[in-house]
C-alpha cells in the first residue's frame, strides 16, 4: 500500500518464505558471496568458517524450541555431545585408534542422520520435563542435563574412549568418495577444507529451509500460539504434550547433526 509498503495484507505474504523483493534479492546476493568466499579464502580462515556453519545449524534447533514455542532450554549441548560420539561410533571401523570401541564402520548417509535421530530420541524422553515446567524453572532442569553428559560421556569408555583418550571424529565418507581429502568436484579441485565448508554450506541451507516450512506450517503456529500464552493455545484445542515433544524432538535432531559434522572440524 502507498506510504505503508511494509504492511501485510494476505496471509499468503505473512507465511512466505520471503515477504518482499528486499529480502529475496539479499538472501540471493548472501549466497552468492558465500558460495564464492571459499574459491579465495585462505585454508586457515575456512575452518572457522565451516564451524560457523555447522553450529548456525544447532542455533536453527535451539530457535524453533526457545524462540517459536518458547521452551527455554540451556541443555543443548548435551545433544551435540550425543550426536558427536554417536557419529564416531557409527562411521569408524574396530582398528587403531579405536581401543577397542563400538566401532561400525557406516557411511556418512546413514551416520548423521542416525546421530540426528538418537539425539531427537533423547530429545523426546527430556521433553515431558517441559510440561510441568516453564521459564527459569526450566532452563534450570535442561542445564542439569550437561553436567549428566558430561558424566555420562567420562564414564561410557565404550562410546567415548574416557576422559583423557576420546576417539577419531567422524569420517566424512558419503558414498565411497572422501570429502576429508583433497580432490575434484564436478572437474574442480577442492582442497579437504573447501569440501567441508561446502559441506555446511549445502547442509545449512537444507536445514534452514525445512525449520523455515516448519515454522510456517501447523505445527509452528502452535509452537508460536504456546509460546505466546499456553492457556490460551489450550483452550483453542492445541495439544500442548503433542507440541512441546515435537519442539524438543525437532530441537534436538538438529543439534545432533550440528553436533556429528562439529566433531569431525
Amino acid at each position: 500500500m502507498r506510504g505503508r509498503p511494509g504492511l501485510i495484507t494476505s496471509y499468503r505474504r505473512d507465511i512466505a518464505l520471503f515477504r518482499t523483493g528486499t529480502q529475496r534479492f539479499w538472501m540471493v546476493v548472501l549466497l552468492v558471496v558465500a558460495a564464492w568466499l571459499p574459491l579465495w579464502m585462505p585454508n586457515d580462515w575456512l575452518v572457522p568458517a565451516a564451524i560457523s556453519l555447522f553450529a548456525a545449524i544447532g542455533a536453527i534447533g535451539l530457535n524453533l524450541v526457545t524462540g517459536y514455542a518458547g521452551q527455554v532450554s540451556l541443555g543443548h549441548a548435551f545433544f551435540l555431545g550425543v550426536g558427536a560420539y554417536v557419529a564416531a561410533a557409527l562411521s569408524t571401523e574396530t582398528g587403531p585408534g579405536t581401543r577397542g570401541l563400538l566401532a561400525f564402520g557406516f557411511d556418512m548417509i546413514i551416520w548423521l542422520p542416525l546421530a540426528g535421530l538418537i539425539a531427537a530420541l533423547l530429545g523426546v524422553i527430556v521433553a515431558p520435563v517441559a510440561l510441568r515446567l516453564k521459564g527459569l524453572y526450566l532452563a534450570f532442569v535442561t542445564l542439569g542435563l550437561v553436567f549428566l553428559g558430561t558424566h555420562l560421556f567420562q564414564s561410557w569408555k565404550e562410546l567415548t574412549g574416557g576422559a583423557g583418550v576420546g576417539r577419531r571424529a567422524a569420517e566424512l565418507n558419503l558414498l565411497g568418495y572422501r570429502l576429508d581429502k583433497d580432490g575434484e568436484v564436478f572437474g574442480l579441485f577442492l582442497t579437504d577444507t573447501q569440501k567441508i565448508y561446502f559441506l555446511g554450506f549445502v547442509l545449512l541451507i537444507v536445514m534452514a529451509l525445512v525449520a523455515k516450512n516448519l515454522a510456517r506450517s501447523r505445527i509452528g503456529r502452535a509452537f508460536a500460539a504456546i509460546r505466546d500464552r499456553d492457556i490460551a493455545a489450550e483452550i483453542m484445542g492445541i495439544d500442548l504434550t503433542r507440541y512441546k515433544v515435537i519442539a524438543f524432538g525437532v530441537s534436538s535432531f538438529y543439534a545432533g547433526i550440528a553436533g556429528a559434522l562439529l566433531y569431525t572440524c
